[in-house]
């Protein structure tokens, strides 16, 4: 038998038996996975739609407001409505739309205003909470100019402007966790993460799934291409769409699709989050799960014959009279290949998917049970919220003027010159005084910062936490 890349018979016996149950069930390509596995059907491919551009005139939404006062005009009373629909009612009315079908894996697609209740769906201080709970288990991950960046703790990578994404935050927001159950009912397995970007330009991204990205705090210019590698010299192909997202506005960009985010003109000063939905992933395409349904009945109880003709290795011969006849080895390989393909069909592979998407979907219930239990103990450390009541710690001496670089700590002869951000010297500066401050009255146009930079202060024993 020739030497081939694997390293054992199985996996001869795997490609063998993928190709006769294509042939055998007449698939041309794994595109056509999604109208196997689900009632839906596969969208046919269409030409990309034509530029899409929201009003430029926008209004910027700020953390925690309140909803707008009605218009000059208008009836300040509340008008009688019927029950009020939940997020995920809402979400799926707006979202899973004729509209958005025809897109569906072909064009990208905005949907303006899915619902108000995004806007406060996610709060600073709970945010700050679940990135503290999933920093221990890795779940949060930061990057800078789109390459992973490493820091002691999540606020020194956010003070040093680094994007924060938090994966798997369904496990930390039942709010999240609704959505994703739900939408899991159309998609089979969906997964939510949360991106916080500092005000800084967001460097593009080209996505390897499916995902929904739904504003939720700030605005955003969003611009849709495609992903080609070109020279910088090179002219860039037209952009497939163009939008600016405002609060509760969402948008479908298939995979392999590059995207980037800009912030608009007078929101550079403070945060933005988007919560992006997976609602395809390559794990869930024909091809994968067909092999992952063949390496199972590697596994399970196969002819004797078979099984260990499966688990011998592949050796190159090294004598010239190999002892080994190659047509005997090629004879067990293909009835090897045969036994496998046997039991290998439509409904096998259907009945396999929806079982490892079952188990997918008790792994994320029971993640979020265990982020549950976590919560209700005490956090690894301190926690500060807007409402925490803060000073300078008593004996410490802190001097630092508005627009500065550096903010000075002193104790007796020790003393600490500890670099920071101009946006934060304005807040150090209202806590030099000495005198308790409640964390939300700090100057600072960005909260997150606000909360991060009391947070690296109290590590370092500058601040101290003023019990009521």
């Amino acid at each position: 038998l020739k030497p081939f890349r694997a390293h054992d018979r199985a996996f001869l016996c795997l490609r063998i038996a993928r190709f006769r149950l294509w042939r055998s069930e007449g698939f041309s390509s794994t595109a056509s996975w999604f109208g196997a596995f689900t009632t839906m059907g596969q969208c046919p491919p269409r030409q990309h739609q034509q530029l899409v551009e929201t009003p430029d005139t926008i209004q910027q939404v700020q953390f925690g407001s309140e909803q707008e006062a009605p218009l000059e005009g208008e009836q300040s009373q509340p008008t009688p409505r019927g029950p009020e629909k939940t997020l995920v009612e809402t979400f799926r009315a707006a979202l899973l739309t004729d509209t958005f079908w025809k897109c569906f894996e072909a064009d990208p697609h905005v949907v303006s205003g899915t619902s108000c209740q995004f806007k406060d769906l996610i709060q600073v201080d709970a945010l700050v909470e679940a990135l503290l709970w999933s920093s221990d288990s890795q779940a949060t991950v930061a990057f800078k100019h789109g390459e992973p960046y490493h820091r002691e703790n999540v606020f020194l990578a956010y003070l040093d402007h680094a994007a924060l994404c938090l994966n798997e935050s369904e496990h930390y927001f039942p709010s999240i966790m609704d959505l994703c159950q739900d939408l899991a009912k159309t998609f089979d397995f969906v997964t939510a993460r949360l991106n916080v970007y500092p005000p800084l330009p967001i460097p593009p991204s080209t996505l390897d799934t499916d995902v929904v990205l739904v504003q939720l705090w700030g605005v955003q210019r969003v611009i849709v291409s495609p992903a080609v590698g070109l020279r910088v010299s090179q002219p860039r192909p037209e952009p497939l769409l163009m939008s600016t997202m405002s609060p509760g506005d969402a948008i479908y960009v298939p995979r392999g699709l590059q995207i980037r985010q800009q912030t608009p003109d007078g929101g550079a000063s403070r945060p933005t989050l988007t919560l992006a939905l997976s609602l395809r992933t390559r794990e869930q395409s024909l091809g994968v799960s067909l092999s992952m349904h063949i390496t199972d009945l590697l596994r399970e109880n196969l002819p004797q014959e078979v099984d260990h003709f499966c688990r011998s290795a592949i050796t190159k011969p090294l004598l010239q009279d190999s002892a080994t006849d190659d047509g005997a080895l090629e004879a067990k390989l293909m009835t090897a290949a045969k036994e496998i393909a046997s039991r290998v069909n439509m409904a096998s592979t259907q009945k396999h998917y929806e079982e490892r998407m079952e188990t997918l979907r008790q792994a994320q219930r029971e993640g979020a049970a265990r982020v549950a239990e976590l919560a209700a103990g005490d956090l690894p450390v301190p926690r500060i919220v807007a409402t925490t009541r803060m000073r300078v710690v008593l004996g410490v001496v802190c001097q630092c003027q508005p627009g500065s670089t550096v903010a000075h700590f002193r104790r007796g002869s020790a003393s600490l010159a500890l670099p920071i951000g101009r946006t934060a010297s304005q807040l150090i500066h209202e806590l030099s005084d000495g005198e308790a401050h409640v964390v939300g009255s700090l100057t600072c146009a960005d909260p997150i910062e606000r909360l991060c930079v009391c947070q690296v202060l109290l590590f370092k024993e500058c601040l101290e936490i003023v019990k009521d």
